[in-house]
């Protein structure tokens, strides 16, 4: 078998201030059937354009896995096990003031995520502490389409009609291109548990249909789920597993958002439900550079996923110049390392 080539004498230079371009335009774009626009998430319809200005579909590699929530203007909520894909922080980018995937509208904000704050006790096979924080760049600029969501309070118990939003499957096997939203009754913990055993905990939320045929499904995973409260949607849960899409009997089942506030305070040091418009985000300091380019040198170390498709050295942004421009110069190495294999991204 040949061996990959080795690219150890390349040397590139890396400006600072270059920080998406090392991926997002070097990966191969996935590609499925295109869905027609009038599908419907299991039960519901098409949700008003722009009427839930805070949910965002969530991708990776530029291909939508999942849905995550606006909660600051440098902060998504999502769902732990998005991560799971086992993809580098720059890989994970979001839309805001996004209605339909096929099309290019001009609501639309584009952010990068720069730091993901995963729960360090989620358990991936009951889905316990099933939550994740992603910060982002540039900050969204909030408008009528783009805001963050309202949070609950610490106690909050809602009961009544819930609403899970996305832009997940319309049933077992179509998806949708626009946001749809469907109406689903929330049920006690007690009842979850009859089906969901050991799966249910204090900090869960579960809604269902008693009929079925109303359901959250794949790729709405880590989008909202809203309650109505004196004609305010409050941000009550993260869609986060079930068994099929509205099957009778079997509950959708929601990380509970007013459980987990203190610890999306203390780990982000972001008080989420402070009043008024979030600040402004900061410009990074030598450090936030620093950070930057590491994060950078680790998204490039992991694009051993795009030479395992294309058996191709990726290209560089730019070969080293004979300049005095002041930066950073990064060289190819070989890594023996199954996690960066066949690349490293080292400073030199």
């Amino acid at each position: 078998m040949k061996s990959p080539i080795n690219p150890k004498n390349i040397v590139w230079f890396l400006p600072t201030f270059v920080k998406t371009l090392l991926v997002l335009d070097l990966l191969l774009a996935k590609c499925e059937p295109a869905v027609a626009a009038d599908e419907k998430i299991v039960g519901g319809q098409e949700a008003p354009k722009n009427g839930y200005p805070s949910v965002v579909p969530l991708n990776i590699w530029g291909y939508h896995e999942c849905a995550a929530t606006i909660i600051h203007q440098e902060w998504l909520l999502s769902a732990a096990h998005c991560l799971s894909y086992n993809a580098e922080v720059e890989s994970f980018s979001f839309m805001a003031g996004e209605h339909n995937l096929q099309l290019k509208e001009d609501t639309e904000q584009n952010v990068t995520a720069i730091q993901m704050l995963r729960h360090t006790k989620f358990n991936l096979s009951t889905y316990e502490n099933d939550i994740v924080l992603f910060k982002i760049t540039p900050p969204l600029k909030f408008n009528k389409y783009v805001q963050k969501a309202l949070l609950p309070d610490p106690d909050f118990n809602p009961v009544g009609i819930s609403t899970p939003v996305g832009w997940g499957k319309t049933d077992n096997s179509s998806r949708s291109q626009v946001l749809m939203e469907v109406d689903i009754p929330i049920i006690t913990n007690e009842k979850c548990k009859e089906v969901y055993k050991d799966k249910i905990f204090d900090t869960k939320i579960c809604a269902m249909e008693e009929d079925g045929g109303k359901d959250s499904c794949n790729r709405d995973s880590g989008g909202p789920l809203y309650f109505k409260k004196d004609g305010k949607q409050i941000l009550v849960g993260i869609t986060s597993h079930g068994n099929g899409c509205g099957l009778k009997g079997w509950p959708g089942v929601y990380t509970r958002v007013s459980k987990f506030l203190q610890w999306m305070k203390e780990t982000s040091g972001v008080d989420f439900t402070a009043d008024g418009p979030a600040p402004p985000g900061s410009k990074p300091g030598k450090s936030g550079i620093r950070k930057i380019f590491m994060n950078l040198a680790e998204s490039v170390c992991n694009q051993h996923q795009k030479y395992k498709q294309t058996q191709k050295i990726p290209k560089p942004v730019r070969k080293k110049p004979g300049s005095s421009i002041k930066a950073g110069y990064l060289a190819w190495k070989t890594c023996p390392s199954s996690a960066c294999n066949p690349f490293k991204f080292l400073q030199s």
